[in-house]
């Protein structure tokens, strides 16, 4: 039984630029414009959550960066 993690990664081993630029049967977006639609829906959605907590808490949640490595329990989730 494959996970959603293990479909994800089976469909991106299988990308390449060419298929990257094809459009989908139907659709008049390429690939890689579906997967950048689709994370840039995650931001959106992700900055109005954070826009919840803000305003309810006071607090800005901290970010780690690119730069940085993932921390453990102890990270303080907000600043």
């Amino acid at each position: 039984l494959l996970t959603v993690t293990n479909k994800i990664e089976a469909y991106i081993d299988e990308l390449d630029e060419r298929s990257l630029l094809e459009k989908p049967e139907g659709c008049k977006w390429t690939r890689l414009t579906l997967i950048i639609a689709q994370l840039r829906h995650l931001q959106y959605h992700t900055g109005i959550i954070m826009g919840f907590i803000i305003c309810d808490t006071g607090k800005w949640p901290l970010v780690i960066g690119l730069e940085n490595e993932i921390p453990g329990n102890d990270f303080p989730y907000f600043g």
